[in-house]
């Protein structure tokens, strides 16, 4: 299968598979979203198939979610279709963090079952800022990783965090040099695909039962949101690269 928004590569019996808009900085995009969950599939469907990575191209992770294609005939309904599944992909998933993980980049990196972030890695939520909330299902997963107190600071206030403060609420993993990432990616995943698969895929059901997938009511108010004056001003100024004037 062709991709046009990420590239996937076959290891051995490792999956990995690159976010690949480097002009955009990896933003997230319907297509990409779409392209993510097919390939996804594709190796859940592959038994020799025992872990996958998800990393960023050009050394980001994704710079954001691609806002200036909201609006037309663009149908965000595809976000929720494909986030449920990525959310609920059988096998390992590994996400390796350099640079920027915002927005959307942020939201795929709530489904990773093991984040290994770079130390000069950001991360954050600034949906905010343009009148509008994550659209990805990231409300629920935040929430369910740090507790609502801290999910409400984050996307409230849209501010930035570094790796070391992900890691302190349980988004990432570890942190490690980021000129290490993707090694210590790649050895965690050859770790993982050598151990007894029955038990690996029981011990993410479990996980999973204990922490559930993205929350259908994520995709339901975001959507609602984005008919507001609010999200409509933010749009355009985005568009239009201005600052957005609410009232």
């Amino acid at each position: 299968m062709d991709f046009e928004t990420i590239l996937v590569e076959r290891k051995d019996n490792i999956g990995v598979l690159t976010l690949n808009r480097p002009e955009a900085m990896n933003a997230v995009c319907g297509e990409m979203v779409v392209e993510i969950s097919n390939a996804l599939s594709d190796f859940d469907a592959d038994d020799t198939i025992r872990c996958v990575v998800i990393k960023g191209a050009d050394n980001c992770f994704a710079a954001g979610t691609d806002m200036t294609e909201i609006g037309g005939d663009f149908d965000v309904d595809v976000y929720a279709d494909s986030m449920t599944k990525i959310s609920s992909f059988s096998k390992p998933l590994i996400c390796g963090v350099s640079g920027l993980a915002f927005g959307g980049g942020l939201e795929l990196v709530l489904c990773g079952d093991i984040v290994v972030a770079g130390d000069d890695a950001m991360f954050g939520f600034p949906e905010i800022t343009i009148g509008t909330m994550p659209l990805m299902g990231g409300i629920s997963m935040l929430a369910k990783r740090v507790g609502s107190a801290k999910a409400a600071d984050l996307l409230m206030t849209a501010r930035q965090f570094s790796a070391e403060e992900a890691l302190n609420m349980n988004i990432v993993s570890r942190v490690v040099p980021s000129e290490e990432v993707f090694v210590q990616v790649m050895e965690t995943a050859q770790r993982i695909a050598k151990m007894p698969k029955k038990a690996i895929l029981g011990i993410k059901q479990v996980l999973k039962s204990v922490y559930p997938s993205v929350a259908m009511a994520d995709f339901a108010v975001a959507k609602n949101t984005l008919s507001s004056v609010e999200a409509i001003e933010g749009i355009n100024a985005l568009r239009e690269e201005r600052a957005p004037k609410f009232n």
